[in-house]
Parts: C-alpha cells; structure tokens; sequence
C-alpha cells in the first residue's frame, strides 16, 4: 500500500478517518492524501448568480487549502508524507477521480451514517464514493480504530465474481499478520444448503489460495443482522465485504448489503467494488443442487 487518500470536510468524522490513515501510514509507509471538495450545486438561477457562486467557491477553496496546510503542520500529521488539494464539483465525483488520477490504493472516509428520507435527499456521499471508487474504501465510524487489526470478518457468497477482489482482502489481512474469519451468511430468504456452499467454497479456495483463514456458515433473519452478529461472537477488528457497482436508482431503490452493515457496524468495514453484476451470475443462483 503506497498511498491512502482521505476525503475531508474537517468534521470530527474527517478527524477520526485521519486518524485511521495515518495508523495504517505508519504501519506501510504510504503517502496520505488529504482532499477537500468545494461542492458545485447543478443549478444557477441567473448569470449573476452563477457568478457570485464561482467567487464564493474560489474563497472557500482558498481559505480551505489554507487550512489544509496548518492542518498538516502540526503533530500528529507532521511526521508523515502527506500531500493536499482541493477540488470543484460533485463531492462523490470528484474524491473519485482523484483517486484514479493519483492511483489510489485505499480511500479512508468518515461515515456519518444518513439514513432514512434524509440519505433520500441529499444522499450519503461515503455510501457513493463505496459504490463507484476505483480502489477499496474504508468506512470509519468512530473515533476507536485499533492500532492492531487480528481478525477480519470477510463476508461473501464466494462466487466467481469475488476471485478477482480477494487478492486486495488477503494482502490487507498479510499486513497486520491477521486472520480471515470468512463466512456465508444463510438465510430463509437465500437458503442454500451446506453440501452446496461448501463446494462453491472449496472452488474459491482453489482458485484464490488463502492462507491463515476459517470458514463458517452461519445461520440468521438476514445477511445484514447475520454479518454483524458473526463479527460480534468472533470480536473482529474489521469487516470486509464486496460490492457492486450500482446507480443512484439502484441506491436508493435496493440498498446494498454492504451498504446495510456499514451503517450499523461499530467496526471499521472496507469495501471492495466489483464490476456490475454479469448475467451469468443472477442465473448461477438459480441451481442449487449439487451431487457430486
């Protein structure tokens, strides 16, 4: 892990994802990136208006880097390698692409955990940076980030479709010399037999070759309540899930499961996106007899 990017809008939720990356900086080495995003509105209701809004946008991005550069002098900022910036446009939007340009390896954001009609309307911008980032994103939820991270709970159906993710889950796990707790939740909804999930399992296995791992399955009212649940028996340090791509329809209409656990968890919980879901897979779930 060479560079962390840290989006911030110098909340106390901003402060505790600093935190967080720069445990995880003293630990790799990495460069943090400190990003602040003056947030463009897609309307104006005049010319005149419109001009009063980029002035007002160029002092908030002036007294905005401003801050950034005292920030970062002081301790405990001051002892690592850190670089700053601040962009124009939609927050979500912007925080990716910067993390593409800069090639990114990990995005640590404060959750501010919006729910209900107000994450309707204004959204939550770590659950869209979650869905659309080019790299993993960690969810930061509390001040308590452990400076030891000893068990991870890496939650998936182990499909196929998370072989190409799972080399970034190991990698992160490697760094702290932890141990992947892996588990399928089962549920009524989305039964799916033990014979059957444990060769789907020792197909994943055998094509992703993990190491310093357990497998369960475990049973519960829903992948959500499930994951949390397991990661509380077990007392991990992180949550690890992947997740699709999706569109703000998608968003709003079908929350994904990731998204859920994230936030309730009072863990930290990285998550990894994968491309849209190929047809293939919707139809793999259609069969669930195995003999063999």
């Amino acid at each position: 892990m060479k560079t962390i990017l840290v989006p911030t809008d110098f909340s106390k939720h901003s402060e505790w994802a600093s935190h967080a990356a720069l445990s995880l900086a003293r630990k790799t080495g990495a460069t943090v990136h400190f990003l602040y995003v003056v947030d463009i509105p897609q309307y104006a209701f005049s010319a005149a208006h419109e001009m009063w809004n980029m002035e007002e946008r160029q002092r908030m991005a002036g007294e905005a880097y401003q801050k950034l550069k005292s920030m970062i002098a002081e301790p405990p900022f001051s002892g690592f390698a850190v670089q700053i910036a601040v962009e124009q446009g939609s927050a979500y939007q912007a925080i990716c692409q910067y993390a593409a340009e800069k090639s990114i390896d990990l995005i640590v954001m404060g959750s501010h955990g919006i729910t209900g009609l107000k994450k309707i309307f204004i959204g939550s911008t770590t659950e869209r940076v979650i869905h659309h980032a080019p790299c993993p994103v960690l969810s930061i939820k509390n001040e308590h980030f452990p400076s030891e991270i000893r068990n991870i709970v890496f939650a998936s159906n182990f499909y196929s479709e998370v072989y190409e993710a799972f080399p970034r889950v190991q990698q992160f796990a490697d760094l702290f010399d932890a141990k992947l707790h892996m588990v399928r939740i089962n549920t009524q909804a989305r039964f799916e037999s033990t014979r059957y999930t444990n060769k789907i399992f020792r197909d994943f296995v055998e094509c992703t070759k993990p190491h310093n791992y357990t497998f369960h399955i475990y049973n519960d009212e829903s992948e959500e309540v499930g994951v949390l649940n397991f990661a509380e028996d077990i007392e991990a340090d992180l949550i690890v899930m992947a997740t699709h791509e999706r569109t703000r329809l998608g968003e709003l209409i079908n929350p994904s499961i990731a998204e859920s656990v994230s936030e309730r968890s009072p863990v930290p919980i990285m998550t990894i996106k994968l491309p849209m879901p190929a047809f293939k897979y919707e139809l793999s779930r259609i069969n669930r007899s195995y003999l063999a």
